[in-house]
Protein backbone atom coordinates (compact mmCIF):
# COMPACT_ATOMS: atom_id res chain seq x y z
CA UNK A 1 0.00 0.00 0.00
CA UNK A 2 1.46 3.16 -0.89
CA UNK A 3 2.67 6.01 1.82
CA UNK A 4 1.44 9.67 1.93
CA UNK A 5 3.17 10.26 5.15
CA UNK A 6 -0.97 10.24 6.42
CA UNK A 7 -0.90 7.26 8.64
CA UNK A 8 -4.98 6.15 8.54
CA UNK A 9 -6.34 2.34 8.19
CA UNK A 10 -9.63 3.35 7.82
CA UNK A 11 -10.07 -0.89 7.12
CA UNK A 12 -8.96 -2.20 10.62
CA UNK A 13 -9.71 0.90 12.27
CA UNK A 14 -13.26 -0.20 13.68
CA UNK A 15 -12.53 -3.64 13.74
CA UNK A 16 -9.30 -3.60 15.55
CA UNK A 17 -8.92 -0.07 17.29
CA UNK A 18 -5.78 -0.85 19.23
CA UNK A 19 -3.89 -2.61 16.49
CA UNK A 20 -4.41 0.29 14.67
CA UNK A 21 -3.57 2.65 16.53
CA UNK A 22 -0.23 0.88 18.06
CA UNK A 23 0.61 0.20 14.31
CA UNK A 24 0.37 4.08 13.62
CA UNK A 25 1.92 5.29 16.56
CA UNK A 26 4.79 2.88 15.84
CA UNK A 27 5.09 4.13 11.90
CA UNK A 28 5.15 7.93 13.67
CA UNK A 29 7.83 6.99 15.78
CA UNK A 30 10.42 5.16 13.92
CA UNK A 31 8.97 5.68 10.06
CA UNK A 32 7.59 2.80 7.37
CA UNK A 33 10.99 1.49 6.70
CA UNK A 34 11.85 0.79 10.27
CA UNK A 35 8.68 0.08 11.42
CA UNK A 36 8.15 -4.02 10.93
CA UNK A 37 5.43 -5.65 9.76
CA UNK A 38 2.49 -5.11 11.67
CA UNK A 39 0.66 -7.87 14.24
CA UNK A 40 -0.51 -10.74 12.49
CA UNK A 41 -4.16 -10.04 12.95
CA UNK A 42 -3.75 -6.28 11.73
CA UNK A 43 -2.02 -7.76 9.15
CA UNK A 44 -4.57 -10.66 8.18
CA UNK A 45 -7.33 -7.85 8.56
CA UNK A 46 -5.48 -5.44 5.86
CA UNK A 47 -5.01 -8.23 3.47
CA UNK A 48 -8.51 -9.17 3.89
CA UNK A 49 -9.82 -4.96 3.17
CA UNK A 50 -7.03 -4.74 0.41
CA UNK A 51 -8.96 -8.29 -1.30
CA UNK A 52 -12.12 -6.99 -0.85
CA UNK A 53 -11.66 -3.27 -2.09
CA UNK A 54 -9.88 -4.89 -5.40
CA UNK A 55 -13.31 -7.13 -6.04
CA UNK A 56 -15.29 -4.64 -5.42
CA UNK A 57 -13.31 -2.21 -7.61
CA UNK A 58 -13.29 -5.12 -10.50
CA UNK A 59 -17.18 -5.55 -9.61
CA UNK A 60 -17.57 -1.98 -10.44
CA UNK A 61 -15.41 -2.33 -13.38
CA UNK A 62 -17.31 -5.09 -14.99
CA UNK A 63 -20.82 -3.83 -14.90
CA UNK A 64 -22.23 -4.43 -18.39
CA UNK A 65 -23.20 -0.84 -20.64
CA UNK A 66 -26.40 0.17 -20.68
CA UNK A 67 -27.10 0.04 -24.30
CA UNK A 68 -28.73 -3.70 -23.90
CA UNK A 69 -27.64 -4.47 -27.93
CA UNK A 70 -24.38 -4.79 -27.46
CA UNK A 71 -23.21 -8.09 -27.79
CA UNK A 72 -19.51 -8.50 -28.48
CA UNK A 73 -16.64 -8.45 -25.96
CA UNK A 74 -12.94 -7.20 -26.58
CA UNK A 75 -10.53 -9.35 -25.08
CA UNK A 76 -7.28 -8.47 -24.71
CA UNK A 77 -3.27 -9.83 -24.04
CA UNK A 78 -4.41 -13.23 -25.76
CA UNK A 79 -1.65 -15.21 -25.69
CA UNK A 80 0.58 -15.34 -28.71
CA UNK A 81 -0.12 -17.90 -30.95
CA UNK A 82 -4.15 -18.10 -29.94
CA UNK A 83 -6.71 -19.50 -32.49
CA UNK A 84 -10.27 -18.54 -33.17
CA UNK A 85 -11.04 -21.89 -32.78
CA UNK A 86 -9.36 -22.09 -28.95
CA UNK A 87 -11.70 -18.61 -28.47
CA UNK A 88 -14.58 -20.32 -29.87
CA UNK A 89 -14.52 -23.25 -27.57
CA UNK A 90 -13.77 -21.04 -24.66
CA UNK A 91 -16.36 -18.44 -24.82
CA UNK A 92 -19.10 -20.86 -26.71
CA UNK A 93 -19.56 -22.39 -22.48
CA UNK A 94 -21.41 -19.08 -22.13
CA UNK A 95 -23.76 -19.33 -25.23
CA UNK A 96 -23.93 -19.27 -29.01
CA UNK A 97 -20.84 -17.14 -30.79
CA UNK A 98 -22.00 -15.40 -33.68
CA UNK A 99 -18.60 -13.71 -35.22
CA UNK A 100 -14.76 -13.77 -34.08
CA UNK A 101 -12.49 -11.25 -35.31
CA UNK A 102 -8.84 -12.28 -33.95
CA UNK A 103 -5.96 -9.82 -34.84
CA UNK A 104 -2.59 -9.69 -32.94
CA UNK A 105 -3.23 -10.82 -29.52
CA UNK A 106 -6.74 -9.06 -29.48
CA UNK A 107 -10.11 -10.19 -30.76
CA UNK A 108 -13.84 -9.42 -30.62
CA UNK A 109 -16.27 -11.99 -29.91
CA UNK A 110 -19.82 -11.23 -31.00
CA UNK A 111 -22.58 -13.72 -28.89
CA UNK A 112 -25.63 -14.39 -30.48
CA UNK A 113 -27.60 -13.14 -26.88
CA UNK A 114 -26.80 -10.36 -25.03
CA UNK A 115 -26.95 -12.67 -21.73
CA UNK A 116 -24.41 -14.90 -22.65
CA UNK A 117 -22.10 -11.49 -23.25
CA UNK A 118 -22.76 -10.82 -19.74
Amino acid sequence: RPCCGAFAFPETAQKLPQQTANLISRLRMVGPARAGPPEPTLCAALATAARDAAKRKLELALRPPSDATITTLFVKSLAPRTTEKQLRTRFEAFGRVKKISLQDRTAFVQFAARQAAE
